[in-house]
């Protein structure tokens, strides 16, 4: 239960967080992209971009699995996947990144016990963009 209540707490926080930066109601509006991001993965995710951008989605799921528990990890894997898809949107697209993603979502689907229209339509999106890729 408080476990639950837990994550619930830390994915709330964060998608306030998103969206203060979206909507630019964060006071210090000449923040950038890269420190607004840097900050999401050093307060979220407890590492580096560059952490999880190095390793491969088997590694980063292993990392999941061996730091964190049930829903706590499937809710940090979730956050990851939010910011490497923003990323995504605010870069050129890498296929790597969007492989990676695609595995992590696909991971969460499985995982999961909820069901989420908004992963689903992030799954399908991401497969158009990886054929119009090849």
């Amino acid at each position: 239960m408080y476990q639950q209540d837990y994550i619930l707490r830390l994915l709330d926080l964060f998608f306030k967080s998103f969206d203060q930066w979206i909507h630019g109601t964060i006071e210090e509006k000449e923040r950038t992209f890269l420190d607004f991001n840097e900050e999401m993965y050093r307060t979220f995710l407890k590492e580096t971009p560059s952490f999880f951008r190095e390793k491969d989605a088997g590694s980063i799921i292993s990392y999941f699995e061996a730091t964190y528990q049930g829903e706590e990890r499937l809710a940090r894997i979730e956050i990851l996947s939010e910011l490497v898809c923003i990323e995504a949107e605010n870069r050129p697209v890498f296929r790597e990144q969007l492989s990676k993603l695609h595995a992590l979502l696909v991971y969460i689907d499985a995982d999961s016990r909820t069901f989420s229209f908004d992963r689903q339509k992030k799954l399908q999106r991401i497969q158009e963009l990886l054929k119009e890729k090849r």
